[in-house]
């Protein structure tokens, strides 16, 4: 029975050579299957495909991108994910596009994001 998964190599994650790492695979492997999601339309896997790029991989410009792309298939949770990353990196860019995402978080039912679009606007 295997304990923990280990991977070595390159990629967006590596590790080098000699040093040793453990990380929970179970929030990497919806990554490798991004694709296959999308082309499903499954946008909570998209999601946890984001999520994976962003715990797993430590990836956030590939984990903003998921999720921008999970929300265009109607995931309220990676609106939100996705205006979170934006609302963190503080350009007057970011912020107009945080304000999009959580607007379409909140027209998916997001009532967490209803909040924060208030926030995020001052109101």
């Amino acid at each position: 029975h295997e304990a923990f998964t280990v991977r070595k190599g390159s990629g967006p994650y590596g590790v080098h050579s000699g040093e040793d790492v453990m990380a929970a695979l179970a929030s990497g492997w919806p990554a490798y299957l991004e694709d296959m999601f999308a082309k499903q339309g499954n946008a909570d896997g998209v999601m946890r495909a984001a999520a994976g790029w962003d715990i797993f991989f430590l990836c956030p410009d590939h984990a903003l991108a998921s999720f921008e792309r999970a929300a265009g298939m109607g995931s309220a949770i990676a609106a939100y994910d996705a205006a979170m990353i934006r609302i963190e990196r503080g350009s007057k860019g970011d912020k107009q596009a945080a304000i999009a995402l959580l607007a379409r978080a909140v027209q998916l039912g997001d009532s967490k994001a209803r909040g924060m679009l208030q926030r995020v606007n001052g109101s």
